[in-house]
Protein backbone atom coordinates (compact mmCIF):
# COMPACT_ATOMS: atom_id res chain seq x y z
CA UNK A 1 0.00 0.00 0.00
CA UNK A 2 1.06 3.19 -1.20
CA UNK A 3 0.44 6.72 0.83
CA UNK A 4 1.15 9.58 -1.02
CA UNK A 5 0.81 13.07 -1.20
CA UNK A 6 -2.40 14.25 -1.43
CA UNK A 7 -3.88 16.58 -4.10
CA UNK A 8 -6.36 19.47 -4.45
CA UNK A 9 -10.54 18.17 -4.75
CA UNK A 10 -13.36 20.43 -5.17
CA UNK A 11 -15.99 20.91 -2.61
CA UNK A 12 -19.81 20.96 -2.27
CA UNK A 13 -19.33 24.76 -3.71
CA UNK A 14 -17.00 23.82 -6.68
CA UNK A 15 -14.05 25.54 -4.69
CA UNK A 16 -10.83 23.70 -5.22
CA UNK A 17 -9.21 22.87 -1.36
CA UNK A 18 -5.94 21.34 -0.33
CA UNK A 19 -5.90 18.31 0.92
CA UNK A 20 -4.44 16.49 4.04
CA UNK A 21 -4.30 13.58 6.64
CA UNK A 22 -5.69 14.19 9.60
CA UNK A 23 -3.26 15.39 12.42
CA UNK A 24 -2.08 12.77 14.68
CA UNK A 25 -0.57 13.46 18.31
CA UNK A 26 1.79 15.94 18.71
CA UNK A 27 1.45 17.58 15.85
CA UNK A 28 3.47 20.95 14.62
CA UNK A 29 1.45 23.65 15.75
CA UNK A 30 2.35 26.03 13.50
CA UNK A 31 1.83 23.58 10.10
CA UNK A 32 -1.21 22.36 11.66
CA UNK A 33 -2.79 26.42 12.26
CA UNK A 34 -1.75 27.14 8.54
CA UNK A 35 -3.75 23.94 7.16
CA UNK A 36 -6.70 24.43 9.67
CA UNK A 37 -8.49 24.82 6.52
CA UNK A 38 -7.26 22.03 4.48
CA UNK A 39 -9.71 18.61 3.86
CA UNK A 40 -8.69 16.40 6.81
CA UNK A 41 -8.84 13.15 5.45
CA UNK A 42 -8.78 10.06 8.06
CA UNK A 43 -5.88 8.01 8.01
CA UNK A 44 -6.78 5.47 10.65
CA UNK A 45 -8.95 3.36 8.71
CA UNK A 46 -5.45 1.77 7.31
CA UNK A 47 -5.84 -0.28 10.57
CA UNK A 48 -8.43 -2.26 8.92
CA UNK A 49 -5.76 -3.86 6.57
CA UNK A 50 -4.06 -6.26 8.89
CA UNK A 51 -2.22 -8.14 6.59
CA UNK A 52 -0.12 -5.37 4.93
CA UNK A 53 2.95 -6.70 3.60
CA UNK A 54 4.83 -3.49 2.09
CA UNK A 55 3.84 0.39 3.47
CA UNK A 56 5.22 3.26 1.51
CA UNK A 57 4.64 7.22 2.17
CA UNK A 58 6.00 9.30 -0.14
CA UNK A 59 6.24 13.43 0.68
CA UNK A 60 2.48 12.56 2.51
CA UNK A 61 0.99 15.19 4.41
CA UNK A 62 1.15 13.64 7.79
CA UNK A 63 1.88 15.97 10.99
CA UNK A 64 2.62 14.33 14.31
CA UNK A 65 3.15 11.31 15.30
CA UNK A 66 0.82 7.92 14.17
CA UNK A 67 1.60 5.16 16.31
CA UNK A 68 -1.10 3.01 14.79
CA UNK A 69 1.14 3.41 11.08
CA UNK A 70 3.96 1.01 12.74
CA UNK A 71 1.97 -2.05 13.78
CA UNK A 72 1.77 -4.12 11.17
CA UNK A 73 2.44 -7.87 11.90
CA UNK A 74 2.95 -9.22 8.49
CA UNK A 75 4.68 -6.25 7.44
CA UNK A 76 8.07 -7.03 5.37
CA UNK A 77 8.44 -3.78 3.47
CA UNK A 78 8.56 -0.42 5.27
CA UNK A 79 9.47 2.76 2.96
CA UNK A 80 9.12 6.58 3.76
CA UNK A 81 10.30 9.81 2.28
CA UNK A 82 9.92 13.50 2.48
CA UNK A 83 7.87 13.39 5.22
CA UNK A 84 8.65 16.49 6.66
CA UNK A 85 6.41 16.83 9.70
CA UNK A 86 5.89 12.66 10.42
CA UNK A 87 7.20 12.53 14.35
CA UNK A 88 8.66 9.14 14.40
CA UNK A 89 11.28 7.03 16.96
CA UNK A 90 12.85 3.57 15.82
CA UNK A 91 11.92 2.22 18.81
CA UNK A 92 8.51 2.00 17.41
CA UNK A 93 9.44 -0.65 15.12
CA UNK A 94 10.79 -3.25 18.07
CA UNK A 95 7.03 -4.10 18.54
CA UNK A 96 4.80 -3.44 16.00
CA UNK A 97 6.93 -4.80 13.01
CA UNK A 98 8.47 -8.15 13.94
CA UNK A 99 9.09 -9.72 10.90
CA UNK A 100 10.53 -6.40 8.95
CA UNK A 101 13.04 -7.31 6.31
CA UNK A 102 13.51 -4.17 4.60
CA UNK A 103 13.42 -0.46 6.04
CA UNK A 104 13.84 2.49 3.77
CA UNK A 105 13.83 6.43 5.48
CA UNK A 106 14.89 8.93 3.61
CA UNK A 107 14.58 13.06 4.17
CA UNK A 108 12.43 12.73 7.43
CA UNK A 109 13.66 15.41 9.39
CA UNK A 110 11.58 14.69 12.25
CA UNK A 111 12.72 11.33 12.88
CA UNK A 112 14.67 10.31 15.77
CA UNK A 113 15.82 7.49 17.76
CA UNK A 114 19.63 5.44 18.14
CA UNK A 115 20.19 2.55 15.72
CA UNK A 116 20.19 0.14 17.99
CA UNK A 117 16.78 -0.46 18.38
CA UNK A 118 17.04 -2.56 15.24
CA UNK A 119 18.66 -5.08 16.71
CA UNK A 120 15.47 -6.35 17.77
CA UNK A 121 14.71 -7.16 13.90
CA UNK A 122 18.41 -8.69 13.66
CA UNK A 123 17.53 -11.97 12.14
CA UNK A 124 14.87 -10.25 9.65
CA UNK A 125 16.46 -6.99 8.09
CA UNK A 126 18.35 -7.83 4.76
CA UNK A 127 18.54 -4.06 3.63
CA UNK A 128 18.86 -0.55 5.88
CA UNK A 129 18.59 2.65 4.24
CA UNK A 130 18.08 5.35 6.82
CA UNK A 131 19.47 8.85 4.86
CA UNK A 132 19.12 12.18 5.07
CA UNK A 133 17.75 11.62 8.28
CA UNK A 134 20.34 14.27 10.52
CA UNK A 135 18.46 12.40 13.87
CA UNK A 136 19.11 9.37 14.02
CA UNK A 137 21.98 8.39 15.62
CA UNK A 138 24.23 5.55 17.29
CA UNK A 139 27.12 3.26 16.79
CA UNK A 140 26.73 1.60 12.82
CA UNK A 141 28.41 -1.46 14.31
CA UNK A 142 25.33 -2.64 16.88
CA UNK A 143 24.74 -3.62 12.95
CA UNK A 144 27.65 -5.77 12.66
CA UNK A 145 25.78 -9.24 13.63
CA UNK A 146 22.33 -9.27 11.50
CA UNK A 147 23.11 -12.37 9.69
CA UNK A 148 20.66 -11.48 6.73
CA UNK A 149 21.83 -7.95 6.53
CA UNK A 150 23.02 -7.67 2.93
CA UNK A 151 22.77 -3.66 2.04
CA UNK A 152 23.27 -0.64 4.79
CA UNK A 153 23.30 2.85 4.09
CA UNK A 154 23.28 5.76 6.93
CA UNK A 155 24.63 8.71 4.72
CA UNK A 156 23.68 11.87 6.08
CA UNK A 157 22.63 10.83 9.92
CA UNK A 158 24.52 10.94 13.29
CA UNK A 159 25.59 7.46 13.58
CA UNK A 160 29.22 7.26 14.51
CA UNK A 161 31.49 4.28 14.73
CA UNK A 162 34.89 3.23 13.47
CA UNK A 163 36.00 0.79 10.25
CA UNK A 164 38.92 -0.21 12.34
CA UNK A 165 36.76 -2.01 14.85
CA UNK A 166 35.11 -4.49 12.43
CA UNK A 167 35.95 -7.80 13.18
CA UNK A 168 36.47 -10.97 10.61
CA UNK A 169 32.68 -11.94 10.98
CA UNK A 170 31.05 -8.88 11.35
CA UNK A 171 28.78 -8.24 8.24
CA UNK A 172 29.09 -12.00 6.99
CA UNK A 173 26.59 -10.98 4.07
CA UNK A 174 27.28 -7.07 3.42
CA UNK A 175 27.41 -6.17 -0.24
CA UNK A 176 27.05 -2.79 -0.21
CA UNK A 177 27.77 0.19 2.46
CA UNK A 178 27.43 3.40 2.29
CA UNK A 179 28.51 5.30 5.91
CA UNK A 180 28.12 9.35 7.55
CA UNK A 181 30.97 11.62 7.62
CA UNK A 182 30.80 11.18 11.59
CA UNK A 183 31.91 7.10 11.36
CA UNK A 184 36.16 7.29 11.12
CA UNK A 185 36.35 6.25 7.42
CA UNK A 186 33.07 6.40 6.21
CA UNK A 187 32.20 8.07 2.92
CA UNK A 188 33.25 11.61 2.69
CA UNK A 189 36.02 11.37 5.56
CA UNK A 190 37.77 14.74 6.38
CA UNK A 191 41.31 14.16 7.37
CA UNK A 192 43.14 16.49 9.49
CA UNK A 193 46.74 15.54 7.37
CA UNK A 194 47.64 14.64 4.72
CA UNK A 195 49.98 12.14 6.44
CA UNK A 196 46.47 10.84 8.16
CA UNK A 197 45.04 8.89 5.04
CA UNK A 198 47.50 6.26 4.67
CA UNK A 199 46.52 4.14 7.68
CA UNK A 200 43.28 4.89 7.06
CA UNK A 201 43.36 3.50 3.66
CA UNK A 202 45.36 0.47 4.23
CA UNK A 203 42.16 -0.32 6.84
CA UNK A 204 39.63 0.21 4.36
CA UNK A 205 41.65 -2.06 1.66
CA UNK A 206 41.53 -4.83 4.22
CA UNK A 207 37.57 -4.50 4.25
CA UNK A 208 37.48 -4.21 0.61
CA UNK A 209 39.65 -7.62 -0.37
CA UNK A 210 37.19 -9.02 2.14
CA UNK A 211 34.21 -7.19 0.44
CA UNK A 212 34.92 -6.44 -3.23
CA UNK A 213 32.08 -4.96 -3.61
CA UNK A 214 31.99 -2.55 -1.16
CA UNK A 215 33.19 0.99 -1.31
CA UNK A 216 33.16 1.17 -5.10
CA UNK A 217 32.43 4.92 -4.25
CA UNK A 218 34.33 6.11 -1.50
CA UNK A 219 36.48 9.24 -1.27
CA UNK A 220 37.99 10.89 1.63
CA UNK A 221 39.05 14.68 1.91
CA UNK A 222 41.23 17.14 3.39
CA UNK A 223 39.18 18.98 6.02
CA UNK A 224 38.87 22.55 5.64
CA UNK A 225 40.54 23.16 9.02
CA UNK A 226 43.28 21.37 8.14
CA UNK A 227 46.63 23.16 8.29
CA UNK A 228 47.92 21.16 5.42
CA UNK A 229 45.16 22.86 3.38
CA UNK A 230 45.92 26.20 1.42
CA UNK A 231 43.96 28.08 -1.15
CA UNK A 232 43.56 27.63 -4.60
CA UNK A 233 45.28 29.87 -7.80
CA UNK A 234 42.17 29.40 -9.75
CA UNK A 235 38.62 29.31 -8.65
CA UNK A 236 38.41 26.16 -11.21
CA UNK A 237 41.33 24.35 -10.59
CA UNK A 238 41.52 23.17 -6.92
CA UNK A 239 44.94 21.44 -5.22
CA UNK A 240 43.78 17.26 -5.33
CA UNK A 241 42.34 17.40 -1.59
CA UNK A 242 40.22 14.01 -2.33
CA UNK A 243 41.44 10.33 -2.02
CA UNK A 244 39.78 7.82 -4.46
CA UNK A 245 40.52 4.16 -4.61
CA UNK A 246 41.49 3.20 -7.99
CA UNK A 247 41.24 -0.36 -10.04
CA UNK A 248 43.85 -1.78 -12.52
CA UNK A 249 42.11 -4.76 -13.80
CA UNK A 250 42.33 -6.92 -10.13
CA UNK A 251 45.26 -4.46 -8.55
CA UNK A 252 43.70 -2.11 -6.26
CA UNK A 253 45.26 1.47 -5.40
CA UNK A 254 44.34 5.11 -4.17
CA UNK A 255 45.28 8.40 -5.77
CA UNK A 256 44.87 12.25 -4.40
CA UNK A 257 42.80 14.57 -7.07
CA UNK A 258 41.24 17.53 -7.68
CA UNK A 259 37.52 18.23 -8.04
CA UNK A 260 38.29 18.28 -11.84
CA UNK A 261 40.15 15.53 -12.05
CA UNK A 262 43.35 16.38 -12.20
CA UNK A 263 45.57 13.50 -10.42
CA UNK A 264 48.04 12.23 -9.00
CA UNK A 265 49.94 9.49 -8.96
CA UNK A 266 48.62 6.09 -7.67
CA UNK A 267 49.80 4.44 -4.82
CA UNK A 268 49.56 0.65 -4.98
CA UNK A 269 48.12 -1.69 -2.46
CA UNK A 270 48.15 -5.14 -4.68
CA UNK A 271 51.35 -6.12 -6.64
CA UNK A 272 51.53 -5.99 -10.31
CA UNK A 273 49.66 -9.34 -11.21
CA UNK A 274 51.59 -11.82 -13.47
CA UNK A 275 52.42 -12.11 -16.91
CA UNK A 276 51.14 -15.04 -17.43
CA UNK A 277 47.81 -14.41 -15.69
CA UNK A 278 44.50 -13.49 -17.64
CA UNK A 279 44.03 -10.87 -15.76
CA UNK A 280 47.28 -9.64 -16.91
CA UNK A 281 45.70 -7.98 -20.36
CA UNK A 282 42.69 -6.44 -18.65
CA UNK A 283 45.19 -4.27 -16.06
CA UNK A 284 47.78 -3.12 -18.49
CA UNK A 285 44.45 -1.83 -20.34
CA UNK A 286 43.40 -0.06 -17.16
CA UNK A 287 46.96 1.04 -16.59
CA UNK A 288 47.46 3.09 -19.01
CA UNK A 289 44.44 4.96 -18.90
CA UNK A 290 44.99 5.72 -15.14
CA UNK A 291 48.60 6.82 -16.53
CA UNK A 292 47.06 8.97 -19.03
CA UNK A 293 45.45 10.55 -16.64
CA UNK A 294 48.37 12.25 -15.01
CA UNK A 295 49.45 15.55 -15.67
CA UNK A 296 50.10 18.55 -13.86
CA UNK A 297 50.92 16.12 -10.89
CA UNK A 298 53.16 13.74 -12.14
CA UNK A 299 55.72 12.06 -9.74
CA UNK A 300 53.59 13.18 -7.02
CA UNK A 301 52.13 10.61 -4.50
CA UNK A 302 50.31 12.61 -2.77
CA UNK A 303 49.25 16.53 -2.43
CA UNK A 304 52.25 19.16 -3.02
CA UNK A 305 52.98 21.56 -0.87
CA UNK A 306 51.40 25.10 -1.22
CA UNK A 307 55.11 25.68 -2.32
CA UNK A 308 55.30 23.27 -4.70
CA UNK A 309 51.81 23.75 -6.22
CA UNK A 310 52.42 27.21 -7.30
CA UNK A 311 55.43 26.85 -8.71
CA UNK A 312 53.81 23.54 -10.70
CA UNK A 313 50.36 25.33 -11.05
CA UNK A 314 52.81 28.74 -13.16
CA UNK A 315 55.08 26.18 -14.71
CA UNK A 316 52.21 24.17 -16.38
CA UNK A 317 49.86 26.87 -17.89
CA UNK A 318 53.22 28.73 -19.16
CA UNK A 319 53.98 25.63 -20.91
CA UNK A 320 50.76 25.22 -22.57
CA UNK A 321 50.44 29.12 -22.82
CA UNK A 322 47.38 29.66 -20.58
CA UNK A 323 47.11 32.99 -18.61
CA UNK A 324 47.34 31.81 -14.94
CA UNK A 325 44.53 33.99 -13.02
CA UNK A 326 45.44 35.11 -9.49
Amino acid sequence: MTLSRLGWRQDERGVFVRQKFVDGDDPDEKVAFETTDWTANEIGIITRFKKLRILNFHGTQLNGRYPFLFNFSLLQRLEMGNCHYLKFDLDMLATGLPILKELVCFHNPRMTGNINSLRALRRTLKLVKIYHCRQVEGDFLDLAGFPCLRSLDLRGTAATGDLRSIKENDFAKLTQLDLPEGVYGGKGYEFQHVSDAPDLIRTLYLFKKKHPALLQDWYGKISESSPDRYESLDEEDSPPFYIFFVEAGSRVGYRWETVDDQCCEVNWLDPEPSRDTSDYAEYIQDLQEIERQVNLYKGYYQPPSEEEYNRLYEEYYDAEKLPVTF
